[in-house]
């Protein structure tokens, strides 16, 4: 079973990109066409060929008057010629040169007829590639060659981009299918676990049966041997009981791990417009000032995701000794950044920035308990992050990365 949406989501992303491929190719070879085609070339072969038409037209007309003419010869010869039954006719020189005769007219009606089917053969023909150049011309004459050029640029565009969304789709896959292998194989390990104590059980529950039709106590004694040699228990009763109970926690322990997959699944085909991040909540691990370090290293990562903003309270001037110019400039190549007068300000513009979209999230370790009414904390949309050793975690999105 996949657990991965984000397999699904980028076997997606390429079929987009397949058929946008499809299409980039089809537009690059009308252009060329297009480029190939000498309307005054093409329009000099259709006059020779009108040309060529008429004569071909003309040389059948008369092939088909010398057919008749021909015809019209065999049926006056043909009474004249008498029947072989009579051995007279054999000899007989006025029958053997009629005989002659109608064999040299059957054999020039054959040479016309194959000759003229030949002729009609070549006029089809040459209609019909008639018919291909004035399509061509007409196709050519029609053919907005400024508005494919346009498609085809953003065709290419579009295919960038996805291609793009594809390699952070990807990155994001990869991440998501390292947290899931340990958990996918632990759920794996108890269904093999549970398999083993369902047949343990139901053998088990085979040995108490037979105990109970046991005719006597040796045969039960030879039941409670078999057991023991299979359980090292000899009481079936005993080994139902406690397999019972391990199928009940194999069976909780598999759904814990399941919830937990789903959970991280669910997480992650998640799609995300924007995040907003409380600038001043990722200043600190623990209770220690750092400054900029995690949101610098965090930022080339989440921007590969989507657009960022970040929005600082005033108070960040000071504690940073720069201007907004300054934090601009060491931020502003991967978030667009906001100063706010105030920390509730600051809470406040990070909310209701979130409001706009339900595919905005925010970035940050608030509660934001003062304001419950907004819709980004009602909605859950809020990704908490951990600074822990140098190291920033966001686990809602798979990132981990160290600062200096």
């Amino acid at each position: 079973m996949e657990f991965n949406p984000l397999t699904k989501i980028c076997t997606d992303i390429q079929n987009q990109i397949d058929a946008l491929q499809q299409s980039e190719k089809q537009i690059t070879d009308e252009l060329q066409w297009y480029r190939s085609i000498d309307p005054s070339a093409l329009t000099e072969n259709l006059r020779r060929n009108e040309a060529t038409v008429e004569k071909l037209r003309s040389e059948i007309l008369s092939l088909e008057k010398e057919i008749q003419e021909n015809a019209a010869r065999l049926g006056e010869i043909a009474p004249v010629i008498g029947t072989l039954f009579n051995p007279f006719n054999w000899f007989a020189k006025d029958q053997v040169d009629l005989r002659r005769r109608r064999a040299q007219l059957h054999e020039i009606r054959d040479q016309k007829a194959a000759l003229r089917q030949s002729k009609v053969k070549e006029l089809e023909d040459i209609r019909a590639c008639m018919a291909r150049v004035a399509s061509d011309l007409q196709r050519h004459r029609t053919f907005d060659f400024a508005r494919r050029q346009c498609d085809l640029s953003d065709i290419k565009q579009r295919i960038a981009s996805k291609k793009d969304e594809l390699a952070v789709g990807a990155d994001r896959k990869r991440r998501v299918d390292e947290v899931l292998a340990p958990l996918i194989q632990e759920m794996q390990n108890l269904e093999s676990r549970k398999r083993r104590a369902e047949s343990d059980l139901e053998a088990a529950q085979d040995f108490d049966r037979r105990l109970s039709s046991a005719g006597n106590s040796y045969e039960r004694a030879v039941i409670h041997e078999q057991c023991e040699r299979r359980f090292s228990e000899g009481s079936p009763r005993k080994i139902i009981g406690e397999r019972q109970k391990e199928i009940r926690r194999l069976e909780r322990d598999y759904d814990k791990a399941k919830r937990r997959v789903e959970d991280i699944a669910g997480k992650a085909a998640r799609k995300i417009d924007t995040i907003v991040i409380d600038g001043n909540n990722l200043c600190y691990e623990g209770s220690t000032f750092i400054g900029l370090a995690a949101i610098e290293t965090l930022l080339p990562l989440l921007s590969r995701i989507c657009p960022v903003v970040v929005v600082f309270d005033s108070a960040i001037r000071r504690l940073l000794n720069t201007d907004d110019s300054g934090l601009q400039k060491r931020l502003g190549g991967h978030a667009k950044v906001h100063i706010v007068a105030s920390r509730r300000m600051a809470d406040e513009t990070v909310l209701d920035l979130a409001s706009a979209s339900e595919l905005i999230y925010v970035l940050s370790n608030d509660r934001f308990g003062d304001f419950n009414e907004k819709s980004a904390v009602k909605d859950g949309r809020i990704i908490q992050h951990e600074i822990i050793n140098r190291n920033v975690f966001v686990h809602d999105l798979q990132l981990r990365t160290a600062y200096g």
